[in-house]
């Protein structure tokens, strides 16, 4: 038994496997843009393939793509965005600092309250 919203999401991930016209399910979900979506579409189609068919589905884990870890700006290179941020308005300057300056994302800054 899922709870009414993951059963949802499955029920979507297996409309769109359906409107693609079912194609093998472990080459359809290796083709998923994303790690997570990958692993959602596969957690969907093995569930609804034994609740809805009472079939037992194997899918191997597609194992997650590595990334480059990303590189911190150069000086000059911040620079230039410091001067680019002070053109746009007088609070973007500031709020570059600190993102920079403490790896917020920009939600977590977005959330953040001066009282």
């Amino acid at each position: 038994m899922l709870i009414p919203r993951t059963e949802k999401d499955y029920r979507q991930v297996v409309e769109r496997w359906t409107r693609d016209a079912q194609p093998e399910p472990a080459a359809w979900v290796s083709e998923r843009s994303s790690e997570a979506t990958r692993r959602n579409a596969r957690a969907a189609l093995i569930w609804y393939f034994r609740v809805s068919l009472g079939k037992t589905l194997d899918i191997p884990w597609v194992p997650p793509m590595q990334r480059q870890v990303p590189s911190a700006f150069s000086v000059e290179e911040l620079a230039l965005i410091r001067e680019a941020a002070l053109v746009v308005h007088a609070r973007c300057r500031p709020v570059v600092d600190l993102l920079y300056s403490t790896g917020a994302r920009l939600a977590e800054a977005c959330g953040i309250s001066t009282r």
